[in-house]
């Protein structure tokens, strides 16, 4: 079992720097990743590791766990180069080392009043490209984050929140300029 669990670390840890549209549109076949929000652009949500089965998950045990601060997780986090980013409701988002569960930096905006989501303040995740991150706010603005310090890279305003316009998706990047 050890042996399972150790090599999904190493694949893990395999992924390489920088998220390119090449790693992008083979992203299925890159077992030790997760790059996307449905891991393809055909959004299958499949992984092909067989490490755990049926025959041993009873046996697996946490090696770690992490307490998020925020609220509700509907996030699929995205894995690559030994960091978990995940992103969680009134606009926070986390970083995680994968073999010790150590958070490397956290990012959170407050919400501003008024923000009328359908599902409250929720976030479905991230999108990678290059060492960015990207995510939707609640109140409609798209934020670019580094992806080793998760500073604040950008932000622009996608539509009005005081209209009545949230966003809890999570975008999709889509080639390059």
């Amino acid at each position: 079992m050890r042996k399972w669990l150790w090599l999904g670390v190493v694949c893990a840890l395999a992924g390489g720097a920088a998220v390119t549209d090449e790693k992008l549109k083979s992203a299925q076949n890159d077992s030790g990743s997760w790059l996307m929000y449905g891991k393809n652009y055909s959004a299958w949500r499949y992984s092909e590791l067989a490490q755990i089965n049926t025959s041993n998950v009873t046996r697996l045990t946490p090696r770690w766990i992490y307490q998020t601060g925020a609220g509700q997780l509907q996030t699929t986090p995205l894995v690559f180069d030994g960091v978990m980013y995940a992103t969680g409701s009134a606009n926070r988002a986390f970083a995680l080392d994968l073999l010790t569960g150590r958070p490397l930096w956290r990012y959170s905006k407050p919400v501003p009043d008024g923000v009328q989501g359908c599902c409250g303040t929720v976030n479905r995740g991230f999108a990678a490209q290059g060492d960015r991150l990207f995510k939707m706010n609640a109140e409609a603005t798209l934020v670019a984050l580094d992806a080793k310090t998760g500073g604040v890279l950008w932000e622009t305003k996608v539509d009005d929140y005081k209209k009545g316009f949230s966003s809890t998706g999570a975008p999709l990047v889509v080639g390059t300029r």
